[in-house]
């Protein structure tokens, strides 16, 4: 089945089931045009990191992204048409988040306008 087959018939199954399903849609055949003419099938954990991480996407954007594909392949995966899961796992080990706490002499600072 190609890419672009799968795409439509999850998006229909999305939405008989009475989701609107405007942004995914759009993500999905998004996805299914950068990969052309593939078969689900021929599709490389490669092809879906680097969707994920295309046009310098934000980190919630890629989140999303993630999010989607995953639900997208566990649906096929579950209908037996992949093998296994395509989607990079959201943290690579190594990728460490952080919190930016500042103290409040330090916000005042960052956030006063100079005095004239």
């Amino acid at each position: 089945m190609r890419v672009i087959d799968a795409v439509e018939i999850y998006i229909a199954r999305k939405k008989s089931l009475g989701a609107r399903y405007r942004g995914p849609s759009y993500g999905l055949r998004s996805f299914s045009k950068k990969l052309g003419d593939l078969q689900l099938g021929q599709v490389t954990t490669t092809d879906v990191k680097r969707f994920i991480e295309s046009g310098g996407a934000s980190a919630t954007t890629r989140h999303i992204k993630h999010q989607l594909l995953r639900l997208f392949y566990e649906f096929w995966l579950a209908r037996g048409e992949v093998r296994h899961r395509l989607y990079p796992p959201w943290l690579q080990s190594g990728q460490k988040t952080s919190s930016h706490i500042y103290t409040r002499a330090r916000k005042s600072s960052i956030f006063s306008t100079p005095h004239r």
